[in-house]
């Protein structure tokens, strides 16, 4: 199937959950927030949301500085 993250096309299995995609992908769970079309999602719904096509991610990280 295939999803937009952060802008770009990308092509997934089906039936991934948003935890499961963060997880292979080596997010850090702590230090990112999730808009999953269109609405921040919470992390405690992460394993309940099943990625579907043309759904649309936006994944901001967290950068510490000064």
């Amino acid at each position: 199937m295939e999803i937009s993250i952060n802008g770009k096309k990308v092509y997934l299995e089906s039936g991934l959950t948003l935890a499961k995609y963060l997880l292979q992908e080596g997010f850090n769970p702590d230090h990112i927030i999730v808009e999953y079309n269109h609405e921040i999602i919470r992390k405690d719904c992460w394993d309940g949301i099943v990625l579907n096509q043309d759904d649309n991610l936006e994944i901001l990280s967290f950068v510490g500085g000064g």
